[in-house]
């Protein structure tokens, strides 16, 4: 990597003077709301440092405030970080807190003035806020923002219907199927039926509910059913059988939510005892009519690309201490090494960003997005999933490849708001 790839980036912002009036989007609905308000924080302090004025919006609890010089110390409690020993705590939310801010989202999006905000930065993360609804409002309303549009974000959101778009880009993905137990066969095992989670949008039942399914117990048919025939993608036993397993290539199996991110809800599967505990683990976020996503486990290299403008930074590898790379790994410090450059052959390098950076125009991804892969033992790239709204603290992976290239956080940041801005007409003044 050379300065090449930061001057691009450079290039692509809205040149010129002005102190921005920015609003910084953060918390939100979902599970991963700490991250957010984490994520928020240290971008609005970021920020402010370089003499913009900046607004922390939290659309979920209408909390929303300028930020001044010197008020780090009363943020984490103005927006309701709970303290969490070395790492960032869960959120804990009742569900029907989660349903309540769900709620308030739309109202509170609503009251922010297109002529008092130049531009909109959004670190929320997973749930409403991470989807397509929050840029679909911020069209709506005349607001700049930073990131990919609204049919983008809600695609990569859905990490089933990410990886079918990747298939078609002929991008490689980890062989996986639905799995959701029909009511019968979950009673007859003892497993608990899935419910949606309130940070969904509720179904026909409404928030809460599941939705009823048919053919309940089916087992999973021959791919050979009819010629031609799509084979049967959703696992509806109350735990997979071999069939399914061997549809994976064997074990181990990863299970995780279609809609959630920093791991929230995954579980390793390594044999068929422990696919009870894994739907136990996965059922608060499954999906009402689709479940959970089940794909084959690749083993080898946890690995990170991110796309800034349309210029993909450094890869970076990540090695946990130990285990898998889970939310535990992600937010507490010391639990993870993270080595940028990744010390990988060039070409596996350059597999690796040529990849990521397919999948960003596959998707129709804009400004930003990191790319997730699995680097089998054969150097053999899987990708994962894409995040349009990945974590943005000074020690976050993008900003982490950032680095490398000589773009700090600070500048990355501002470079997002002003390439957003050009995209948008450069329409700001000078304050």
């Amino acid at each position: 990597m050379s300065a090449t790839e930061a001057d691009r980036i450079r290039a692509r912002a809205t040149a010129g003077p002005g102190r921005l009036r920015i609003c910084v989007l953060l918390g939100g609905n979902a599970a991963e709301r700490t991250v957010s308000i984490a994520s928020g924080i240290a971008v609005s302090t970021a920020l402010l440092a370089l003499g913009h004025r900046v607004w922390v919006h939290d659309p979920a609890t209408g909390t929303c405030f300028e930020r001044s010089p010197g008020d780090d110390a009363d943020l984490p409690g103005r927006l309701g970080l709970p303290a969490g020993g070395r790492g960032l705590p869960r959120d804990d939310a009742s569900d029907e807190e989660r349903i309540a801010r769900t709620r308030r989202i739309v109202p509170a999006l609503a009251e922010i003035d297109p002529s008092e905000i130049d531009v909109v930065l959004s670190v929320l993360h997973g749930g409403v806020g991470e989807g397509g609804a929050v840029p679909a409002m911020l069209d709506l309303l005349g607001l700049p923002y930073v990131g990919s549009d609204p049919i983008a974000s809600a695609v990569t959101l859905d990490k089933e219907h990410t990886k079918r778009v990747l298939q078609a880009a002929r991008i490689p993905v980890a062989a996986d199927f639905l799995w959701l137990p029909s009511e019968a066969s979950a009673a007859q095992e003892g497993c608990a039926p899935s419910a949606a989670h309130p940070d969904r949008v509720a179904t026909a039942n409404g928030p809460g509910h599941a939705a009823s399914v048919v053919d309940a117990g089916r087992a999973a048919p021959s791919t050979a059913d009819s010629p031609g025939a799509v084979p049967e993608r959703v696992c509806r036993d109350a735990l997979p059988g071999p069939d399914w397993v061997a549809r994976l290539g064997g074990y181990p199996a990863v299970v995780k939510p279609l809609l959630e991110g920093s791991t929230v809800g995954l579980s390793i599967v390594k044999e068929p005892a422990e696919w009870a505990q894994a739907w136990t683990t996965g059922a608060p976020y499954a999906h009402p009519t689709r479940g959970l996503l089940v794909e084959r486990y690749i083993a080898g290299k946890e690995i990170t690309v991110a796309v800034v403008g349309d210029e993909v930074l450094p890869v970076v590898e990540i090695v946990p201490r130990t285990g898998f790379y889970d939310f535990e790994h992600k937010y507490t410090k010391g639990e993870t090494e993270y080595r940028v450059p990744a010390p990988l052959a060039e070409a596996t390098t350059q597999r690796l960003q040529e990849l990521a950076l397919r999948a960003f125009r596959a998707l129709g991804c804009r400004d930003l997005a990191r790319i997730d892969f699995r680097l089998s033992e054969l150097d053999e790239p899987y990708c994962l999933e894409l995040n349009t709204l990945p974590g943005m603290t000074e020690t976050s992976l993008v900003p982490m490849a950032s680095r490398t290239i000589g773009i700090e956080f600070g500048e990355l940041l501002e470079l997002l708001c002003r390439i957003a801005l050009s995209r948008n007409g450069g329409g700001y003044e000078t304050r």
